[in-house]
């Protein structure tokens, strides 16, 4: 019975959320440009001699920097045209000199050290997501996507189908670039399709952007991919009637692994697997996916961390089936917390595969209503049960030029005993002028009575946060936050790393723009603040507040330097390491930190970043270090060293921790390549490295070759006896995408 009322009340906030989010009205459409229909034939081979582009509608593009407003500082030409099934985008780039720079060559390499190109098309419209795809005189492809106006991380695990060809000169080069409108999701209305899209050449000679519309470099790089930033397109022509393709991706995967244990015993097994997953146009605004035995992204390699925190680490998802239009699931309540975190599914909380037998995921819009669902099975694995997760996202636009909606979003989590964890939320944000935006977002979670993490009570199980901002970084901008998480706040499909706390934060800062003929391009001053009380204790359980200038220069040069204060009450204690621990305490402690970038258009490139200062009750230094050298377009080699020495001299402890990468690519052509990573971690005392060859057939379909090793350099008499010492791993996946 009262599992029958909570799933009662459940299903009612969802109809509430429906009948709340309905009753709401929206602008009017804004001012379009039309792009013309065009049914000449084209050939994609680079050169724009054909007729077809004769009828192509021209962009003139202007400086964004280094000098805001000027026109382009070499002969620049950039046209756009649609046939009904595809939009093309060609460009002309003539230059002064023959010193062209083409040192992006492999897939999904962005890199500003090459001269690039990018198209944003915001196929909704709506100023919050997009899709990005980039060029480079060398020919290469890097199609990525971007949400909340791209004010979080690029997502370059996205991939689709389209087709880019360059010709090259001594003082020139051009492109031609064909995005089939299966590859995107659009809405028709009254016959027509409005579309935002902007473009922007890269010059890495002089860190030059051009763009169409002229977009201005408040947010830095990050301006160039804003949805928010792009111009009205229309479509005249009733396009995308017929295109309802279908993608089937079969893999296949087999490899050999070998372990040897201290007790000098070895272990072998030939790991086989196969799956497929499918992609279906609905139509043009909804598109289902579905997988059987999903691809884990086997060949893909994490990054090893240090992490000083007693918080866990927040790491990306890799695999293909939750990456259309994953930004649609984003329900983000301050830092990493999310109400939907896909790494939750189907792997365990110690990174280790959980064989997922299969699930179907829908997106897409219907009138002003965005809608997402996912539901998947996983299959019995480590002792664990199987289990069945469900995921319902619905969101209502309420203007057609700015980021206002609400929404609603519900998880589910059952296993196969009906132990469940079951979460709901609704959201809203509003975008007002200048740049204001005004967020709410209230999410509440439920779990079985028998289960351990179960505490009566509705504050105990909720998450709110209210948070005001101003969102450009030139002239006075700000954010103010509060955010109140319950102590049994658990959503079961979620990333949440602490709770039980009232959180008050965040910035104001002023940021100033240089004159033209500076070599500066814009400084900002910031202040950072916020303070964690307990609601149970009702005590500051942590504080921070950090002052900091930020500098660019239009070389490309970045400097920031500052100070932070910050206080940590530990009701209990952490590890650092097997041998250093914080222990439960009141602390206080200050550090100093300057942070720098070259220029990203350089051969070589260097970020850093070094900080003095206290940390608990000692003290200490952290620097990391992270250059990278672009030798030609097929050879790169980049590497990282992060390095702490904290001496805590009164309880006699010392805490040292190096972590050593290096990477070497080797890109023999835009469709090969050969990846090699080695990592040294002395808190595990573990060497890795990772080799990945790469051979892109097509458009979702490639073929890899991967090698792991990994070596315990612990001493033997330090270890257990089937404590592994080596391990090697080799392992090759096919997968070929058909076309329908």
């Amino acid at each position: 019975m009262l599992f029958s009322f909570r799933f009662m009340f459940f299903v009612l906030i969802q109809l509430l959320g429906f009948i709340l989010t309905a009753s709401i009205q929206a602008k009017n459409d804004p001012q379009t440009t039309s792009i013309p229909y065009v049914s000449d034939a084209v050939t994609i081979d680079g050169s724009l001699d054909e007729r077809f582009w004769k009828s192509a509608h021209t962009l003139p593009l202007k400086m964004s920097q280094p000098i805001y407003g000027n026109p382009p500082s070499t002969e620049t030409t950039v046209k756009v045209a649609h046939s009904g099934n595809a939009i093309y985008v060609g460009g002309y780039f003539k230059y002064n000199s023959s010193d062209i720079n083409d040192r992006q060559l492999s897939r999904d390499d962005l890199d500003y050290s090459s001269d690039l190109f990018g198209v944003v098309i915001d196929g909704y419209n709506d100023k919050k997501s997009a899709n990005v795809f980039i060029t480079s005189p060398s020919g290469n492809k890097t199609d990525l996507a971007v949400t909340d106006d791209a004010e979080f991380s690029k997502n370059l695990n996205w991939n689709t189908f389209w087709t880019v060809k360059v010709n090259r000169e001594d003082t020139y080069w051009s492109f031609e670039m064909r995005i089939p409108l299966s590859s995107l999701q659009y809405q028709k209305k009254d016959g027509k399709v409005v579309a935002g899209l902007s473009v922007w050449k890269y010059s890495a000679d002089n860190n030059e952007f051009d763009t169409y519309p002229l977009i201005s470099n408040d947010y830095g790089n990050d301006s160039y991919f804003k949805p928010s930033k792009t111009a009205a397109f229309s479509f005249n022509t009733d396009i995308g009637t017929k295109s309802k393709p279908l993608f089937v991706t079969p893999y296949f995967l087999g490899g050999y692994d070998h372990e040897q244990l201290n007790s000098g015993d070895n272990h072998g097994q030939f790991s086989p697997n196969i799956g497929i997953d499918a992609k279906y146009k609905l139509s043009s605004n909804f598109t289902l996916d579905a997988t059987v035995n999903t691809d884990f992204a086997h060949v893909e390699d994490d990054n090893q961390q240090i992490n000083l925190t007693r918080f866990p680490l927040h790491r990306e998802e890799k695999r293909t089936f939750f990456q259309e239009r994953a930004g649609l699931f984003s329900f983000n309540t301050g830092g990493p917390t999310n109400l939907f975190y896909s790494r939750r599914i189907g792997l365990t909380d110690e990174g280790r595969d959980v064989p997922i037998d299969g699930g179907v995921r829908l997106t897409g819009r219907a009138g002003r209503w965005d809608i997402g669902a996912l539901s998947l099975q996983s299959a019995p694995k480590y002792g664990n049960e199987g289990e069945s997760f469900g995921v319902i996202r619905v969101r209502r636009n309420l203007s057609d030029d700015r980021s206002t909606y609400v929404g609603f979003m519900s998880t589910s989590r059952v296993s196969q005993s009906n132990v469940y964890n079951l979460a709901y939320g609704v959201d809203m944000v509003w975008e007002g002028d200048r740049d204001l935006f005004i967020t709410g977002r209230y999410s509440h979670t439920f779990d079985d009575p028998d289960s351990s993490g179960y505490t009566r009570g509705w504050l105990n199980n909720t998450n709110m946060l209210i948070k005001a901002e101003r969102k450009s970084y030139i002239g006075f901008f700000y954010k103010f936050s509060i955010n109140r998480m319950g102590q049994s706040y658990n959503p079961g499909l979620g990333f949440v790393d602490r709770t039980d706390f009232t959180r008050y934060g965040d910035r104001i800062a002023y940021g100033w723009e240089a004159p033209k003929h500076s070599f500066i391009q814009k400084s900002q001053l910031i202040t950072d603040a916020h303070i964690y009380v307990g609601n149970t204790s009702n005590k500051m359980e942590s504080s921070s507040i950090l002052i900091k200038n930020y500098t660019s220069f239009k070389s490309g040069f970045v400097i920031q330097f500052g100070v932070k204060h910050q206080t940590e009450h530990l009701t209990t204690g952490y590890n650092l390491s097997e041998r250093v621990s914080i222990p439960a305490g009141q602390y206080g402690f200050e550090e100093v930190f300057v942070k720098f970038s070259t220029s990203k258009g350089s051969r070589l490139r260097l970020d850093a970043s070094t900080s003095v200062g206290g940390f608990f009750d000692g003290k200490g230094v952290g620097t990391v270090i992270s250059p990278e050298w672009s030798i030609n377009p097929n050879f790169e080699l980049s590497g990282d060293m992060e390095y702490y020495n904290i001496n805590f001299e009164e309880r006699g402890q010392l805490y040292r921790s190096l972590l050593l990468r290096g990477r070497l690519d080797v890109k023999p052509a835009p469709n090969i390549s050969i990846s090699g990573l080695a990592q040294y971690n002395s808190l595990t005392n573990v060497t890795s490295s990772f080799a990945r060859f790469r051979f892109n057939i097509a458009d979702g379909s490639d073929l890899f070759l991967v090698y792991r090793f990994g070596q315990n350099n612990t001493p033997f008499e330090q270890l257990h006896l089937n404590d592994p010492v080596e391990i090697h791993s080799l392992q090759a996946k096919f997968n070929y995408t058909f076309q329908y």
